[in-house]
């Protein structure tokens, strides 16, 4: 089993990616966090995001890119 950590906070939401291989959670207040689930070290990166809307974090077809919307406009990680 993995323990993932991230800044304090509830966590809003949690994506996985149609390969298994990352997942992002919401954190409200400190962001987004990426894991990348085959790195040994398991350091995620942070993503700010302002004013992130519940429930719109998601991956897509690809895995290649992660979206969200915040501010009312859709970001993408890529």
């Amino acid at each position: 089993m993995r323990v993932l950590t991230t800044a304090p906070g509830e966590v809003l939401d949690v994506a996985f990616s149609p390969d298994c291989r990352a997942v992002a959670a919401a954190v409200e207040g400190a962001g987004l966090f990426l894991w990348n689930l085959e790195s040994p070290t398991l350091a995620p990166v942070r993503i700010p995001a302002e004013r992130y809307r519940a429930g719109s974090l998601a991956f897509s077809a690809t895995g290649r890119q992660l979206a969200w919307l915040a501010a009312g406009r859709r970001r993408v990680y890529d």
